[in-house]
Order: C-alpha cells, then structure tokens, then sequence
C-alpha cells in the first residue's frame, strides 16, 4: 500500500489526483458525505471516516493509494506499508485553507483560526514523525515547489513509485495540478 499523508489542505489530495492521472489505482470516493465539492472541486479521494480512523488492518490495498491523517496511520499496520508519500506546506497556509474547509463543512469544529491551526499542527507532527521514524521509502512532497516545479516532480515521484506512466499522463497529471488553489 502506498499511503498518502500529511495534515489537511498540504497536497494529499492533489497527490491523489496525480496518482489516479498517472494510472496508480486510488482508493477512496472522489466526494464524500464530509467533503463537499466546493472546498476541492477536483476531488479528495477519502476512505470513510470509520476507516481513516480506524487504519487499515491488512493486505486489502497493496500496491494501491490510499490517504491517511493522524489517528488512522498510527493505527495501520506496519506491515500493510510498503511507501509512504509525505505531504507538507506552511502551517499558517494550511490552517488558513483548512478555515476554509470547516466553514462548509458540518463536522462540528468551530471554524477558528486557532482550531484550524491546531488541527493542522497536530496532523503535521504526526505525519513528520511517521516520515521521520519508518523504515519504509518515503517521498516528501512540498506543496508549493511540487505546483512550481510540476514536470520534475512527476519525473521524481514515477521514479520512486517504480511506474512507466505514458507522456500523455504525464501531460494530463501536469495540467490537473492547478497554479493557486
């Protein structure tokens, strides 16, 4: 399995998105009962609450792309790993996106700027540490130079993933991150 993590609004569904466009099987609904379009018209790729909170337990997903925050990878099962894909990006743009997210979102969180930013923290240092301390291959997205640098990125995360994506997926994964949002 490979997980996609990070703390909300860092990239973990951009990268979900590149996955899918560079032909590497995505698990998750696009939109969910939570997630609601507005907030990433271009789809989250999210597993049910029960199961991002409970982690996965077994093989289900191997080889596959699945996104986990906080709460369900510290529940996953080592084992079920095999590369870790790390997103990052400021905490105060994070939090300020994540505001965002929890104004139109009914999850039941006063939309603050400080319950924003501690939400983000919290999943950041989660994500950070799991990157930091597992002994599996991780790839370490920063948010704004994989927008900026669209064509290299691609290039390093084919390479690290061991995929032989076409041209024209390539082509289609560079014009579906978008500059800005």
């Amino acid at each position: 399995m490979i997980v996609i993590t990070g703390a909300p609004r860092t990239g973990t569904s951009m990268i979900m998105q590149t996955l899918k466009t560079l032909g590497v099987e995505v698990v998750g609904e696009k939109f969910s009962d939570v997630n609601m379009p507005e907030n990433n018209p271009y789809g989250y790729y999210e597993l049910p609450i029960a199961e991002i909170t409970e982690g996965i337990q077994d093989l289900r997903y191997k080889g596959k792309a699945v996104k986990l925050f906080a709460q369900g990878l510290g529940k996953t099962k080592v084992d079920a790993i095999d590369k870790v894909i790390h997103c990052k990006r400021k905490v105060k743009e994070s939090a300020l996106s994540f505001m965002k997210v929890l104004k139109a979102t009914p999850i039941g969180i006063k939309p603050t700027i400080n319950n924003s930013k501690q939400i983000v923290k919290h999943n950041a240092l989660f994500a950070e540490t799991f990157a930091k301390h597992t002994k599996k291959p991780v790839f370490n997205v920063d948010f704004e130079n994989f927008k900026s640098n669209k064509i290299e990125e691609i290039e390093k995360l084919c390479s690290f993933l061991g995929i032989e994506a076409t041209a024209a997926q390539k082509s289609e994964a560079i014009k579906n991150i978008k500059d800005g949002k």
